[in-house]
């Protein structure tokens, strides 16, 4: 969307194919052929304002304080920044999921942090954040913006230049769905509880601890219920993490590797066990690469912060669970038919016939334990190791 933000005639839209994927619409008769829209988009291309260091440095993270990593997907790092950046007077940017739709929105209030915290697995609509961003840069406010590698890249893009008040972190993408098959997604669970949904949280904390698991609330007869799925029975996430419902794009990602957009990039430290089995948590644990002088700068501010900072080794901070540090998503067969089906047949036509979910009996049943029978039988398997 950077290319719309920043026309000067106002020429160009963003309109939603039939799949649910924004692209530029231009209004031919309006064009001056200033150039400012190809020079702006982040495919066509693919340099970058932010200095590079010589050798990736990277930091295992997580906050020690329990308000703040349980509210957030991984280790809490982005919640810790942004509550630095909120209580110095200045303003956090990132998505919000609000009648489902996923925008970027900016926050002024620690109080509002909660509408942009945790993971969407859904691609975050920018209008005018561009915009909105550079005029408070301008104005000399501090800004915090977190978003996929291209989007801060856009927005690189569309400064033109670096801010000394302008702190980016980008993460470890798999690539985006559309809000189209989110919104099929959220009515197919609807017809399944014969209720309303009420709420929804992609990387919740409460029954599972650190995990991928879904929750959601429904709503029936007057009362709500709610439900906590693991990625494993998830239909929405069975597709997602086996890619067959990303934006096109994706599939070709040029910053799918260690050529990053933001002064950090956050990731979850998955299989960091191989390596560090020393560290011993549950609530969640961030990968963090500083990519720029800015981005060191930030992991001291959480190194004043009721943080663990532990700096890693190479070998250390390459795990090969974060493969979209190297390369991006491979586009599977099946992303040919997914979006063509939905149309003609339904989700949950293509769910049966596509998303199988891996329902094993040990998945169902430590989908319906009590949390303090799962933490019982988790830690019973750490001691015995």
């Amino acid at each position: 969307g950077a290319c719309a933000d920043i026309c000067p005639q106002k020429c160009i839209s963003m309109k939603y194919n039939e799949d649910g994927f924004a692209f530029p619409d231009l209004d031919n008769e309006m064009c001056v052929n200033c150039g400012k829209c190809e020079k702006t988009c982040p495919m066509e291309n693919n340099d970058e304002t932010i200095k590079k260091p010589e050798n990736v440095v990277a930091y295992a993270i997580y906050s020690k304080d329990d308000n703040v990593i349980l509210k957030s997907s991984s280790g809490g790092v982005f919640s810790t920044i942004a509550k630095s950046i909120l209580r110095d007077d200045g303003i956090v940017f990132g998505a919000s999921l609000e009648n489902r739709e996923v925008r970027t929105i900016g926050i002024e209030k620690e109080e509002d942090l909660y509408k942009i915290q945790g993971s969407k697995y859904i691609q975050s609509d920018t209008e005018n954040c561009f915009s909105k961003i550079k005029d408070n840069l301008e104005g000399g406010k501090k800004v915090f913006y977190t978003a996929t590698p291209c989007q801060v890249s856009a927005l690189r893009k569309f400064l033109g230049r670096d801010y000394d008040n302008l702190y980016t972190a980008d993460f470890i993408c798999h690539g985006v769905p559309s809000n189209l098959i989110f919104k099929k997604y959220v009515e197919f669970l609807e017809d399944k509880h014969k209720g309303e949904l009420t709420d929804i949280n992609f990387r919740d904390k409460e029954r599972y601890g650190w995990s991928i698991t879904l929750r959601y609330d429904i709503r029936k007869n007057g009362k709500v219920k709610r439900y906590y799925v693991p990625s494993k029975l998830s239909e929405y996430f069975t597709a997602f993490l086996r890619g067959y419902i990303l934006r096109e794009s994706c599939y070709n990602c040029p910053r799918a590797n260690l050529n990053r957009a933001g002064d950090l990039t956050f990731g979850d430290y998955w299989g960091y066990q191989k390596v560090l089995p020393e560290i011993k948590n549950t609530k969640g644990l961030s990968i963090v690469l500083v990519n720029s002088e800015k981005g060191g700068n930030m992991i001291s501010l959480l190194e004043k912060e009721k943080c663990f900072v532990k700096k890693l080794t190479k070998k250390e901070s390459m795990v090969e669970e974060n493969i979209n540090l190297f390369r991006p998503t491979p586009r599977p067969d099946i992303r040919s038919k997914t979006y063509k089906e939905l149309h003609a047949e339904g989700f949950k036509v293509i769910a049966k016939r596509y998303f199988s979910c891996s329902k094993t009996p040990k998945e169902i049943i430590k989908s319906k334990l009590p949390p303090k029978v799962l933490e019982y039988i988790k830690n019973k398997r750490q001691n015995k190791s």
